[in-house]
């Protein structure tokens, strides 16, 4: 059986050739935005926070191009570094790797995604997601430069709880 937390986590872990990988278990994440998609226009918005005590906070939205909607809780976060190119300078928390579980369609399952902050306002931003059934079977995908909105990655601050 796979399930998106698996592949999150080891999307997490597989760094691109010659590239040294800087991960933080802390970061605040928020975005929203649409992503052109075979069939349509899918949109996305939420947000997900790593706390003081060391849980994790969020809450994430979904809409196919078909117009069935994702409605979940983040419960996992990890933000880190790609190190940049000629087009993207390298900054802090410019990738956040995410997922949790929620209800598609009326029916419970997982998510996962990975969204990549390329600049303000959403210069380039990325965004992929997957969305598995509860045995892991998969069910949708889709990725792609957002075609509007933004995505942000930030460092912790000390002020969330």
């Amino acid at each position: 059986m796979r399930t998106t937390r698996t592949i999150v986590v080891l999307a997490m872990l597989i760094p691109r050739a010659g590239q040294a990988q800087e991960f933080s278990p802390r970061c605040f994440l928020t975005g929203s935005g649409a992503v052109e998609a075979d069939g349509g226009t899918e949109t996305f918005a939420g947000n997900a926070s790593s706390r003081k005590d060391h849980t994790i906070k969020g809450a994430w939205t979904h809409t196919t191009a078909d117009g069935r909607t994702l409605q979940g809780q983040v419960d996992l976060l990890l933000c880190r570094r790609d190190g940049g190119d000629p087009g993207h300078p390298a900054v802090d928390f410019s990738i956040a790797d995410f997922s949790g579980t929620g209800t598609f369609a009326g029916e419970p399952v997982t998510f996962g995604g990975r969204a990549q902050d390329r600049g303000e306002p959403g210069n380039d931003d990325a965004y992929h997601f997957v969305i598995e059934d509860m045995a892991g079977d998969f069910i949708h995908a889709t990725r792609g430069i957002l075609a509007a909105g933004n995505i942000q990655i930030h460092p912790p601050n000390n002020g969330h709880p």
